[in-house]
């Protein structure tokens, strides 16, 4: 992939929408992870050219929402992340708020669908937020979603599936990687080691979820790295006969989180006006 290609094209991109729209802001969720530190990366560049190069005033805003399930890591990531590359950052624990959501009458102790269902509420009480910020700054709320999640179904409805930009929703997971390693070598040369500290650690730390069902992210997809899991999404799409080296259980498990969150991808559901037979 031609890095610096991709990037031009997200950065020009941005811009173009947000003047085009009259923007005032952009809020970012900021969880420390890869994908929020690349879109975060992107659109602090977005930021500096819309002043530089067209006198235009754009706030960029991240919010740290951490729960008790958060990993202490992830969450110091996500401070270094906001520091480095927002020029408005705040943290809003949200713990309290998700205990008061959750009905208590209709939970199921320790299962794991439990712990799934408080995971989307604090996933949809995240993006209450954010788009409350948005509304306060007349911005936007920006997504992180890339292409492997997408397929994989691994959002919330009305949670982080829900956003009004996403740069990066047509890169696989290992392209993401890809151009995180890049934006790290170009800050490196340029000698910004806040960013680089804040790159360097949100590369290196596995994603998850923080539900507090598996240690990572892979390890509830049932895969051992993304080179498999994208390459086996690669060959579902293409409908050609899988290669004899890819383990069968993981192509069964990937395959499994494909099927099962088409619904995701094709939402909502509605009965088109033809469908009545209005005479």
């Amino acid at each position: 992939m031609d890095c610096e290609k991709v990037f031009e094209t997200m950065v020009s991109h941005a811009i173009e929408y947000i003047t085009a729209n009259g923007l005032h802001a952009g809020v970012l969720g900021v969880s420390g992870g890869i994908d929020s530190t690349v879109v975060a990366y992107i659109f602090k560049e977005v930021q500096l050219r819309l002043k530089e190069r067209h006198g235009y005033h754009f706030r960029f805003v991240g919010v740290s929402m951490p729960t008790e399930t958060t990993d202490k890591n992830e969450f110091r990531i996500s401070e270094l992340v906001g520091n480095a590359f927002c020029d408005i950052f705040d943290v809003l624990d949200i713990t309290d708020e998700a205990r008061s959501i959750t009905l208590p009458h209709v939970e199921i102790s320790g299962s794991v669908n439990n712990k799934f269902r408080i995971g989307n509420v604090k996933s949809r009480l995240r993006m209450i937020h954010l788009y409350d910020y948005a509304k306060a700054y007349g911005g936007i709320v920006l997504g992180t979603d890339n292409y492997t999640e997408y397929l994989l179904g691994y959002s919330t409805l009305g949670g982080d599936a829900l956003f009004d930009y996403c740069p990066i929703q047509y890169l696989w997971k290992t392209e993401i990687y890809e151009l995180a390693n890049w934006f790290l070598a170009r800050e490196i040369s340029r000698a910004k080691w806040d960013r680089v500290h804040a790159l360097s650690e949100s590369i290196s730390i596995p994603p998850q979820a923080g539900l507090g069902i598996t240690s990572t992210d892979l390890e509830e997809i049932g895969a051992p790295s993304y080179e498999i899991v994208d390459t086996i999404l690669q060959y579902i799409l293409s409908g050609e006969d899988f290669p004899n080296d890819i383990n069968e259980e993981w192509i069964k498990n990937v395959a499994r989180r494909w099927m099962n969150s088409e619904y995701k991808r094709n939402h909502p559901v509605v009965i088109e006006r033809e469908d009545f037979n209005f005479e």
